[in-house]
């Protein structure tokens, strides 16, 4: 997929720190610039994995989400893919993302055969067709994981990884194995980082650890493996680490939640903060 105008701009930002020509996103010829090859095609072969990465190495305030993955049916609810409910202790995964009326004017289906059933519905082979004034929205959770928890959920399609608190007041509940969370709770609230793939809502600190990111990696495809590459690349990482540490302390004093406990030395001096 090609990079939008805003990737270009930070993968632009990149190229300018290794002394690469600027390029727009008519520029994807493959027209030889050297011993890399062309740029725009580096660029885009990294980018998309290089953001990735980056959110999941770390906390970022941008990125984090809440989810209930589980909780009883509501109506005017919006569901989405994601989520679950139960409904007279049954478990089901919404299909389609909808926002819910009246439950039983959705179609349930448990794998085999629906459970509810109008005039409408008909079958076609193995087609299910249902009419415009009924979506299917709802699939029954049959499949139970084959340890001794006792529910599995899907994570949600945009995550990256779960916050250290959360992780630590939720070990003992959960298992993570291949995509799904393992527990016996029949509600799960879950504090994670999510994918942000939009440019404008990334925090300015992680975009610049992007930049340096993005550089490093196109300084052997874009420069060759020289002593002079070699330099340079050492030089980003340093700049890197450099960045990342200030990004983080700014990133942690976001996070502190509640006003720090006010000493009586500094209320003496600065009269507890009030001027």
């Amino acid at each position: 997929m090609a990079l939008t105008s805003a990737e270009l701009t930070i993968g632009n930002q990149a190229l300018s720190m290794i002394g690469q020509k600027i390029i727009d996103s008519t520029d994807t010829s493959n027209a030889d610039t050297g011993t890399g090859g062309h740029p725009y095609e580096k660029l885009e072969l990294v980018f998309d994995q290089t953001r990735d990465s980056l959110q999941r190495l770390y906390e970022w305030n941008f990125a984090r989400a809440r989810l209930a993955l589980v909780d009883d049916w509501a109506a005017g609810t919006d569901y989405t893919t994601d989520m679950y409910v139960w409904e007279d202790s049954v478990l089901y995964k919404c299909d389609t993302a909808h926002r819910s009326t009246t439950w039983n004017d959705h179609y349930i289906y448990d794998g085999d055969d629906l459970l509810y059933s109008t005039d409408d519905l008909v079958f076609d082979e193995d087609y299910l067709i249902v009419d415009d004034q009924n979506d299917f929205h709802w699939t029954m959770v049959l499949d139970r994981p084959e340890t001794y928890w006792t529910y599995r959920y899907s994570l949600p399609a945009n995550f990256k990884r779960f916050c250290n608190k959360w992780l630590k007041e939720n070990e003992t509940r959960h298992k993570v194995e291949q995509g799904y969370i393992l527990c016996d709770e029949t509600e799960l609230d879950i504090n994670y980082v999510k994918q942000v793939t939009d440019p404008s809502e990334f925090d300015d600190l992680y975009t610049e650890i992007l930049i340096y990111s993005l550089a490093i990696k196109l300084t052997f495809s874009l420069m060759g493996s020289g002593y002079s590459t070699q330099a340079l690349r050492r030089d980003l990482n340093n700049e890197k680490a450099d960045a990342l540490s200030r990004a983080k302390a700014v990133n942690s004093i976001e996070s502190e939640q509640g006003r720090r406990k006010s000493y009586e030395w500094v209320n003496a001096r600065y009269g507890d903060g009030k001027i």
